[in-house]
């Protein structure tokens, strides 16, 4: 009996390594999925909001350029028939502000929906005023790290445009995503665990088989087979 308690102990413990082993590596790929595809996607997210920055960056270029006068300093008045005709097309994405300042005033701003406006960007809206060229790149503001490019005119009366994104909402977006697939993973390892836990149990059947079998034999009765 303690020979038979022993292949019983040994059994169970085999059974119950094998779903570790399922457990463990179910567990360990989809962490590693998770992770890439949340970088990836992080990535991806950096990528497009500067692929829109630039093309917002180049449409503005392009109307101030076929507006503002070449014989002549520009003035207040064309610096606003430019930023008017860029706005009236313009439709900021999403985590998007658009600011166009005449000398130290915003004359135009627009926000997408729940982005800090530029009311509440003062400290922010200083430094642009104080860039003397074009520049790209990250800076802290009130309403969180925003990626911006701000593109002074300096050419007889001061200008400045700004493209601003504040990546936070959308990064959080894509966090809440991945968790969501985490939960979901989640739920696939604990059925799957019980599912393993069964074939297991399948798979050592013969075994169980072969100790009940060794039980009965004794020297005194060899009838008893092992089936095949």
């Amino acid at each position: 009996m303690a020979k038979l308690s022993r292949r019983r102990t040994l059994l169970g413990g085999m059974r119950v390594r094998i779903l570790a082993a399922v457990i463990v590596l179910l567990a360990g790929s989809s962490a590693v999925s998770l992770l890439l595809l949340r970088g990836a996607l992080l990535e991806r997210l950096d990528e497009e909001i500067e692929s829109n920055m630039l093309r917002e960056t180049e449409e503005f270029q392009i109307v101030a350029a076929g507006m503002l006068p070449s014989d002549r300093a520009p003035t207040e008045a064309d610096l606003a028939e430019v930023f008017d005709a860029y706005f009236a097309r313009e439709v900021p994405d999403e985590g998007e502000t658009l600011i166009a300042l005449i000398g130290s005033e915003v004359y135009l701003t627009e926000s997408a929906a729940g982005v800090v406006p530029a009311s509440d960007l003062g400290e922010t809206i200083d430094y642009w005023l104080s860039l003397d060229e074009r520049t790209d790149d990250e800076i802290g503001t009130s309403g969180g790290t925003a990626r911006f490019i701000a593109l002074p005119l300096r050419d007889g009366v001061d200008g400045l445009f700004v493209i601003a994104n504040f990546p936070a909402d959308e990064r959080q977006e894509l966090t809440d995503a991945v968790g969501t697939m985490a939960v979901i993973l989640f739920g696939t390892i604990v059925l799957a665990s019980v599912v393993g836990w069964f074939l297991a149990g399948r798979v050592l059947r013969p075994l169980n088989t072969l100790a009940d079998t060794a039980r009965v034999i004794s020297e005194t009765d060899l009838t008893r087979r092992i089936p095949v």
